[in-house]
């Protein structure tokens, strides 16, 4: 009733994939700018996507779900880590959920070797920490919420495609924001996600609201 969403994960053949598997698509790709991953293949084919990335000075987005430890040499790969309130908790082994522990559990990451880390907050926005910056809130935008599946990873995706166009990290959450926000008012994952157009007509609309 209040557009929340329950996921299980039958990992299936993620869990079969291997770092040979990895190394061999690897030689069928070109140069590429971005590398976004989650967590849903085993940890030693993450880390050697990470280490293959940096070769070819790729950034690295990495979307920690499902939530698990992370080592501090993965860690050091990852230009933008994108956890959500929960997982920054859980991958920190922070356990008190207030603004400060959110903080806190963020700047061990970057101590850590991550160069920032922007953590979604659902209905009350977004948190961006850069090396040495202080915290940046956003504020979310408010639309009608039919169900949250997909908005994580449409926010994430967007973060790489602003990111790729030269925008500020801040100005890309700020887009990522409005990308999350249309994703919520549809019903499934895929066939919510907005296109550009939707979202830059969205934008437009809160400008003049």
């Amino acid at each position: 009733a209040r557009g929340q969403n329950s996921i299980a994960v039958a990992s299936g053949a993620n869990y079969s994939l291997t770092k040979d598997n990895i190394k061999k698509a690897w030689e069928r790709i070109d140069d590429i700018d971005f590398l976004i991953m989650p967590l849903e293949t085993p940890a030693d084919t993450i880390l050697e996507a990470a280490r293959l990335a940096k070769e070819r000075q790729a950034k690295v987005i990495l979307n920690p779900a499902p939530a698990r430890s992370l080592t501090s040499e993965l860690l050091s790969l990852v230009d933008v880590l994108a956890p959500n309130e929960h997982e920054i908790l859980q991958i920190s082994e922070q356990t008190i959920p207030d603004e400060n522990e959110l903080e806190s559990a963020a700047r061990l990451m970057i101590s850590q070797g991550v160069k920032s880390v922007v953590t979604t907050l659902g209905d009350e926005g977004v948190s961006i920490i850069e090396h040495d910056q202080e915290e940046v809130r956003l504020s979310a935008y408010h639309v009608d919420v039919l169900d949250t599946t997909a908005a994580g990873d449409s926010f994430v995706a967007a973060l790489a495609v602003g990111l790729d166009e030269g925008k500020s990290l801040i100005d890309t959450c700020q887009y990522a924001n409005a990308v999350g926000a249309l994703t919520v008012t549809k019903m499934g994952a895929q066939p919510s996600l907005p296109t550009r157009s939707e979202v830059e007509d969205f934008l437009n609309q809160q400008e003049l609201e």
